[in-house]
C-alpha cells in the first residue's frame, strides 16, 4: 500500500485523523498539484526537526484536516 492509498483509507475510515505527507519527490500529480495549492497537509524534504515540530504542532491543532483532491477517489 503506497502512502496516498494510506492516506485514503485513513480518510475514509477515520477522517479526523491528522495526515502529514513528507516527502522529496512525488510522482503523483494530484498529491504535487494539491501540497502546491496549499489543501494537503505536506512537508518537503530536506526539513529541520523544527519545521517538523511546528508543522506537527499546526496539524494537531488545526481544527479541520485537509483532503485536497489527491485523497478522493
Amino acid at each position: 500500500m503506497s502512502g496516498i492509498e494510506t492516506a485514503r483509507f485513513l480518510a475514509e475510515t477515520l477522517p479526523r485523523t491528522p495526515i502529514l505527507f513528507v516527502s522529496g519527490y512525488t510522482e503523483d500529480t494530484a498529491l504535487r498539484d494539491s501540497a502546491l495549492r496549499g489543501d494537503l497537509n505536506f512537508l518537503a524534504k530536506p526539513f529541520s526537526v523544527s519545521a517538523l515540530s511546528e508543522r506537527l504542532r499546526l496539524l494537531l491543532d488545526a481544527p479541520t484536516q485537509l483532503t485536497g483532491p489527491a485523497l478522493t477517489t
